[in-house]
């Protein structure tokens, strides 16, 4: 009832829009009449009084139009100056009014609204093909436009609804699949043939997010993936009917926290690949510092396998010859029993004790100090505005972080890492440069709300720099592909692909993955069987389905050169 009356409303906008620029256009046409009526009888006065010249009223009338409208024949002229001043006024007044003033509000009234009216018609309000194992995308904003990069690179079929007519028509203007329509309608998500869908991702507003939920379960049972700004709306969708509820700036803050160096060193884990777990462990301040892969011999003793090293936004396979530095991350994956005596081994070595300074008091921020509350892992958390959130093993600091004095009763000289988590890119940036050059021992670990922006504040010194858009189409996409694995880190994913022509009946060091792509082989399933960390002299079968972890360019990477 309420959408039925706004939509009332809109159009009884749209017709008071349209019936005063019909009275605009109105006035002006009557302007010009009295205008053209007033010349014609001027013109009679001084024909009359200064040419000595008499014309009739449809000749004046007719003088005045041709030259108002600068065609002026000829055939009716002044020969007095003041009948060639009185041309002149007419003229310049005609110039305006007729040639600018009249096509103005023409092109303005009615020849651009009639052009956007046509544009907006030409958004589809029905899908033009029969969809098929397609993602619902319900409405556009940076994740889900992150998200449809990752489909495209998977070739997963997609289509957006949008019931913004402006951004409806962006989308379709950009050459992407979209109907215009209302996502809280079931009619709606009929068109879109929902029964053959694979998933639904709701990304409005939490109230608008339970309206989709609603309106889909009225029809489907397809799985509902859905964004919370809060996580207290959490349990509201998962009533609503939502399988999946993704209070992303919650996770985010986990991720940042995972990243923090204090107190003993573990590994963090990531995700999962079956019965193996992918954990991430940092060198600094461990016995792995300055030492060559191979020199390193953590398979031998732990039975655990390097797939990788992560370095200041870089991500590159573990060669034997890479010699680590205070920056280097080691991507690990094994079992959980081999992982617990790894971690065993390494919880022995203590980074420090000195407290993380947390820079940001919104969601993200809070968040984050939730999670070292957990761990009990003491921080300072700076923000210009008052903290409102009781901190349990925190100290809170008002002030400007782009201030020294600030920075520096928060402990930024001794502390062993910086989370810096404010809403703002730039400021992000900023305050990482700072940051990095009054400590350079300092661990930078930084939110990004763009994907695109990570690389600028990876060069201005953050170790770990975790985007907000990234980490919700990561999620998402890999819920949609039934993987138990969330996230690695800053983009790194785990992604499978049959073994093509040009691969089968090589090695894997004659393949030149690796080399060619950036992309790592960390497992090959064949059949029931999965192959961890395969040997660089094993033959690759066609049968076989090669699983790799690398960023979403090295995939693509890969799918140019082997995936025919």
């Amino acid at each position: 009832m309420i959408r039925r009356s706004s939509a009332n409303l809109t159009n009884i906008f749209k017709q008071r829009r349209r019936s005063d620029n019909m009275f605009v256009l109105a006035k002006f046409l009557l302007f010009i009449a009295l205008l053209v009526t007033s010349y014609s009888l001027l013109f009679h006065f001084i024909m009359k009084e200064f040419e000595g010249v008499d014309h009739s009223w449809f000749s004046g009338v007719y003088w005045v139009l041709t030259t108002m409208t600068t065609l002026g024949f000829g055939d009716i002229v002044f020969t007095s100056d003041q009948g060639r001043f009185f041309s002149m006024i007419v003229l310049i007044s005609g110039v305006f009014l007729l040639l600018i003033v009249l096509p103005y509000i023409f092109i303005s009234f009615f020849i651009a609204p009639m052009v956007e009216s046509a544009a907006r018609t030409r958004v589809p309000r029905r899908p033009s093909t029969k969809l098929k194992d397609h993602v619902i995308i319900c409405g556009e904003d940076p994740i889900a436009i992150n998200l449809k990069e990752k489909l495209r690179i998977t070739n997963q079929p997609y289509i957006f609804v949008e019931k913004d007519m402006d951004k409806a028509e962006a989308l379709f203007n950009q050459d992407l699949p979209v109907i215009q329509g209302d996502f809280s309608d079931d009619k709606t998500f009929k068109l879109l043939n929902i029964d053959s869908a694979k998933i639904i991702f709701a990304n409005q507003s939490d109230v608008e997010n339970s309206h989709i939920a609603l309106a889909v379960r009225s029809v489907s049972d397809i799985p509902i993936i859905a964004l919370a700004a809060v996580g207290a709306s959490k349990d509201i969708l998962h009533f609503a009917g939502c399988n999946y509820v993704l209070p992303i700036k919650e996770i985010l803050g986990k991720y940042l926290a995972n990243r923090c160096m204090a107190g003993a060193i573990h590994s963090n884990i990531l995700g999962s690949l079956e019965n193996l777990k992918i954990v991430e462990c940092p060198v600094y301040g461990s016995p792995f510092l300055g030492k060559t892969i191979s020199d390193l011999k953590i398979r031998e003793t732990t039975g655990v396998n390097i797939i990788g090293v992560w370095e200041r936004g870089k991500f590159s396979p573990p060669r034997p010859d890479y010699k680590t530095t205070a920056k280097s991350v080691l991507l690990l994956m094994g079992e959980k029993k081999n992982l617990e005596k790894l971690d065993t081994f390494m919880s022995i070595y203590i980074t420090s004790d000195k407290p993380i300074v947390i820079i940001g008091g919104g969601g993200v921020g809070l968040s984050v100090a939730k999670e070292l509350d957990k761990k009990d892992t003491p921080y300072y958390l700076v923000d210009v505005k008052e903290c409102k959130q009781k901190l349990g093993a925190g100290t809170f600091v008002q002030g400007d972080a782009k201030e020294r004095a600030v920075l520096e009763k928060a402990g930024i000289m001794e502390a062993p890492t910086a989370v810096i988590t404010t809403n703002d890119d730039g400021i992000n940036g900023y305050l990482t440069l700072y940051c990095r050059n009054l400590n350079k021992d300092l661990r930078i670990v930084t939110r990004a709300n763009f994907e695109r922006n990570q690389n600028a504040i990876h060069k201005a010194g953050a170790d770990f720099v975790m985007s907000y858009t990234m980490l919700g189409s990561s999620i998402v996409n890999n819920i949609l592909q039934r993987g138990n694995l969330t996230l690695l880190t800053e983009g790194l994913h785990i992604f499978r692909y049959k073994a093509s022509k040009a691969l089968a009946g090589k090695t894997i060091s004659e393949a030149h993955i690796g080399a060619l792509t950036g992309c790592n082989v960390i497992a090959i399933q064949n059949g029931e069987e999965l192959v961890n960390t395969p040997h660089h002299s094993t033959v690759i079968d066609k049968t076989d389905t090669l699983v790799m972890i690398g960023n979403m360019e090295q995939e693509e990477s890969f799918k140019e050169q082997f995936v025919h």
